[in-house]
């Protein structure tokens, strides 16, 4: 029979310990929920070139439909954007509903 021994963790740290630290820095930051949300709100369209390059998000359309099951009432609209091929993609662009 083969024994196993179960080695200690880095530095000897339990698992409490080592997300204690994690977990007091992710509330002071944005959610790129968040900053989605205040830009669509400042009436900004955006793609997802857009929420890449300043919010650092790469599934836009996740945060979209989150934002939508939040009573957000966010339209997209189909944009042709040139490529660097000379080509024209059509791309989602969402912004916020506008009431009147």
């Amino acid at each position: 029979m083969i024994q196993i021994k179960k080695r200690p963790r880095s530095g000897g740290r339990s698992i409490a310990a080592s997300t204690r630290c994690y977990k007091s820095t992710v509330s002071t930051r944005t959610t790129q929920k968040a900053s989605i949300a205040a830009a669509l709100s400042a009436g900004q369209r955006l793609t997802s070139l857009d929420a890449w390059r300043h919010f650092g998000c790469m599934r836009l359309a996740a945060v979209i439909h989150a934002l939508r099951r939040n009573g957000w009432q966010i339209e997209a609209d189909t944009v042709g954007i040139r490529t660097a091929v000379g080509k024209t993609a059509y791309v989602a662009s969402y912004r916020l509903r506008s009431l009147a």
